[in-house]
């Protein structure tokens, strides 16, 4: 009960905040109308050729202003309000509109009619030739992961891409997938925000997210988790798998609740591969260091067999 009041408070606080900005907005904008008037105002003493500069100014500052405003205000109260999803498409299309009306109203400044910017056959031309560049493909991207929801803010999800390749492993394994995994924290207009599981942020071009593969681990439980290491062959392989089935057989002990598959994998001149497959619903990095930790003790109390 107290939590719900204090955040009931804290959201009170950011309303008032809010409606403060807006009110402080409305007056500067009166406030400039009165000012950039070009028969009574500051540009009556400014000569005829710095006048579209001087309102092209104004009007980037102005869009500062409000932009600022927006993300530091307005969207947060879109979160708590309406929830992760909703706030996120929200918050895309007013920054998106945002950025449209300044734009427009940077050409309006310096003597560029709207209405031949919007509905001329020259405009539908160079955003048709431009949304191939990489930033208005990032641009339309970010729209596609809008509307088609692929994941969302707050989910935790891996990714597979080309355009960031691993170094392959030093020793004959399978090969491994240009993963990344983390949790969704923004989807702004050019870049998604994803935090890591080091804890670090990682900023991802939209356009690069819609042409690769996503795995949405936030809406399965169960997967397969895939363990993998070299035994040397003093161990004979038979009996390695047999001790280890007996070992990691479903229990208090562990996550899972099938009987893991041993097998092995691969042969080498000097060992073979063992593979365990598990089915669980923890991270694979803790169902990795349980299996592990069960295979090392069954390889030692195998080599302490074989020497005596």
């Amino acid at each position: 009960m107290p939590r719900h009041k204090n955040s009931t408070q804290s959201l009170n606080v950011n309303w008032k905040r809010t409606v403060i900005w807006m009110i402080a907005l409305i007056i500067l904008g009166v406030f400039l109308t009165i000012l950039l008037s070009p028969n009574s105002g500051l540009l009556k003493t400014v000569p005829t050729g710095f006048k579209d500069i001087f309102r092209l100014i104004i009007v980037l500052v102005i869009g500062a202003l409000v932009t600022t405003f927006f993300e530091r205000h307005i969207f947060r109260l879109s979160v708590d309000r309406l929830g992760s999803q909703s706030a996120t498409s929200i918050r895309y299309a007013a920054r998106l509109m945002i950025y449209i009306i300044i734009a427009l109203s940077a050409l309006g400044a310096v003597g560029v009619g709207l209405t031949s910017v919007v509905f001329g056959g020259a405009f539908l031309t160079v955003i048709i030739g431009l949304a191939g560049q990489t930033m208005f493909s990032n641009l339309i991207a970010g729209i596609w992961i809008i509307v088609f929801h692929p994941f969302q803010v707050g989910e935790f999800i891996t990714f597979i891409t080309w355009q960031y390749p691993v170094l392959m492993p030093s020793f004959p394994h399978e090969s491994l997938k240009p993963m990344y995994t983390g949790y969704v924290k923004d989807i702004n207009l050019m870049y998604t925000l994803i935090e890591t599981q080091e804890g670090y942020p990682q900023v991802i071009p939209n356009g690069i997210l819609v042409q690769a593969a996503i795995e949405n681990r936030s809406s399965t439980v169960m997967h397969t988790a895939r363990i993998r290491f070299d035994v040397s062959y003093d161990v004979e392989a038979a009996v390695l798998i047999d001790r280890l089935r007996e070992r990691l057989q479903p229990s208090l002990a562990h996550s899972w609740v099938v009987t893991p598959q041993v097998m092995v994998a691969d042969l080498y001149p000097t060992s073979y591969s063992v593979l365990i497959k598990v089915q669980t619903d923890e991270r694979d990095d803790d169902v990795r260091s349980a299996v592990l930790m069960e295979a090392s003790k069954v390889l030692a109390s195998l080599k302490v067999h074989s020497l005596s």
